[in-house]
């Protein structure tokens, strides 16, 4: 049963989240979407960075096509399944936002198009802070190949910098209800992706490395200098709780979203079945 709520007249909640591991990040974000949906919690903007480093894949993607598991032993780097589509990404030296809410909110619009563009055009704001100008891109032209790396295009309204991808977005829908993630470059650790793709698919990975280093930039290469995780997640909270259009609270987790990480972390992003085979483990 949908919300009777007035969505427009709740306040937000602005988390920023310690580091976390592949699987507490994908269970946090699910968890927030989980309580959203029950009518549990109140839309959400979390902020957040990752340690180990991990590659994410998307929804639909063929791990087995798309990630060496021995590679990433090698260097220390985990994997994970995201509930969102797209393609695969190294979450290396990155801010990563994820955004839970209503359809009604006019912040999500009728299709969602509109989350991503709102979206967008706070974290060009922030960037503003920074001396930095990016725009949205338009729509894609080209038809390239799906199975490569996250940041080898811009979709529409993702943010580029001198015609290059800052930053990357997906979504999920369910339930009358949006979640949508996406990483912003701090660093070149994304450009270490093509190191991990299967021997088998060894063909891809010198247009992988082409594609990353053209078309890709982040902020550390704009500005010339080191740019870290609190300096970036000081300018967008800031632009956020700035937005005339919303009003934010700082917050936590509840007891019942870290109940369900927990246990999504146990039945799900840290098994295998979820990751490489699409399947949740159901135990209790």
């Amino acid at each position: 049963m949908p919300s009777k709520r007035p969505a427009l007249a709740m306040p937000w909640r602005l988390l920023i989240t310690p580091e976390g591991s592949a699987a507490y990040n994908m269970a946090v974000d699910e968890a927030l979407f989980n309580a959203c949906r029950r009518d549990l919690s109140p839309p959400t903007v979390r902020l957040y960075s990752w340690h180990p480093p991990a590659v994410s894949i998307g929804y639909s993607q063929d791990a087995a096509l798309e990630v060496d598991p021995d590679q990433c032993r090698k260097y220390g780097i985990h994997i994970v399944r995201r509930q969102t589509g797209g393609r695969s990404i190294l979450h290396d030296d990155e801010l990563t936002y994820s955004v839970v809410t209503p359809e009604n909110h006019s912040f999500a619009g009728s299709t969602g198009c509109e989350m991503y563009r709102q979206v967008s055009q706070i974290l060009i704001n922030a960037l503003r802070s920074l001396a930095v100008c990016g725009v949205m891109a338009e729509e894609r032209t080209s038809q390239e190949n799906m199975n490569g790396a996250c940041f080898s295009q811009a979709a529409r309204y993702e943010i580029t910098v001198q015609g290059r991808k800052l930053v990357g977005s997906a979504q999920r829908r369910a339930e009358r209800h949006i979640l949508q993630h996406g990483s912003e470059l701090l660093g070149p650790g994304h450009k270490r992706l093509p190191m991990l793709i299967p021997a088998k698919e060894h063909h891809r990975r010198a247009s992988m490395i082409q594609t990353l280093n053209n078309r890709t930039i982040s902020l550390s290469e704009i500005l010339g200098r080191v740019v870290h995780f609190d300096e970036l997640a000081e300018r967008v909270s800031e632009t956020f709780f700035g937005s005339s259009a919303l009003s934010f609270d700082s917050g936590y987790l509840s007891d019942d979203e870290c109940r369900d990480v927990n246990t999504l972390i146990r039945t799900k992003y840290s098994r295998p079945e979820w990751t490489f085979s699409r399947k949740m483990n159901h135990v209790e």
